[in-house]
């Protein structure tokens, strides 16, 4: 990013002004040695670099210089676009919400909470549940090296209660009883914690098969798993499958993160960029823990 820097007040002498960045602050700014204009490259930890100001010897005066210090604050991260998955109870495990578009300047993580702040640690998986109720999905961006976290958002999702079916019957005349015998609702299960989740408990992992491209999607495709004795146990121990795609092959830039079926073997990230390469990976996610990430395969979008 360019600035604009000049002296305010020329020299006396009206000897040339040139400019140079101290030692020690290339890492961080470029400067022009003659109109002064500034290149952020990145912010400094203490958030300064320096620039020498000098003024050239010229007729009565000599060579003088100045030390000018730059003030170079971080940028402020935003978070994709996150809405509520609002469902019917089926008895089904279900990511709370759906994540679309991308994180600038850092990693999207979610949390737990109540209605006015966040009650469990931030993750980077989305938060799942499964009983009827009213969950609050917290989410923020956790800034990179040259930006600040984000503020951080709430989502209400609720997963409505199921309806009783009923049967016919033959209409008649009775008089109405009442009973004082309670009716409870199940409390709310909540998601599994972040300490479980990144617990390797599913010693198999999913296999990435085949990565689609489309302007500002991917669809991604993963092995089905077999019928067997063997996938059976395994299918007894996932929720469900998540899917993510990052600007990096590290992951330090994670844009998409989505939650599908355990049955699923296909599932599609949309609000991506054109003409932009993503990396892509699957896990299986469980009550107790998590499986190791899938291989990463790379794609283009057109």
């Amino acid at each position: 990013k360019k600035v604009s820097a000049s002296v305010t007040k020329p020299a006396t002498s009206g000897g040339a002004i040139s400019y140079t960045v101290k030692t020690g602050s290339e890492d961080f700014i470029a400067v022009d040695s003659t109109t002064g204009a500034l290149t952020i490259k990145k912010v400094p930890s203490d958030g300064r670099a320096y620039v020498i100001v000098t003024a050239a010897e010229s007729g009565n005066y000599g060579k003088t210089t100045k030390e000018v210090t730059v003030t170079i604050n971080k940028a402020n991260a935003a978070p994709a676009t996150v809405t509520a998955n609002n469902c019917t109870y089926d008895g089904a495990e279900k990511p709370l919400v759906t994540v679309t578009g991308t994180a600038s300047g850092g990693t999207m993580q979610y949390a737990l909470g109540t209605k006015d702040a966040a009650t469990q640690p931030y993750t980077t998986s989305i938060p799942t549940a499964t009983n009827a109720g009213t969950y609050y999905v917290w989410y923020k961006v956790v800034g990179d090296a040259n930006h600040s976290d984000s503020a951080a958002k709430c989502v209400t999702v609720t997963i409505s209660k199921k309806e009783e079916s009923s049967s016919t019957t033959t209409e008649t005349t009775a008089t109405p009883i009442t009973t004082t015998t309670p009716i409870t609702t199940p409390a709310p299960k909540t998601a599994v914690p972040t300490s479980q989740q990144e617990k390797i408990t599913i010693m198999k992992a999913p296999v990435l098969k085949k990565l689609r491209a489309k302007k500002n999607k991917v669809q991604v495709t993963w092995n089905r798993i077999k019928k067997n004795k063997a996938g059976k146990k395994l299918l007894a121990q996932i929720k469900y499958i998540e899917v993510q795609a990052a600007t990096d092959p590290e992951f330090k830039a994670i844009v998409a993160t989505r939650g599908v079926g355990k049955k699923k073997t296909k599932a599609t990230l949309m609000g991506l960029q054109r003409k932009t390469v993503y990396y892509v990976r699957v896990r299986y996610v469980g009550a107790d823990g998590v499986s190791k990430w899938s291989k990463v395969k790379k794609v283009k979008t057109k």
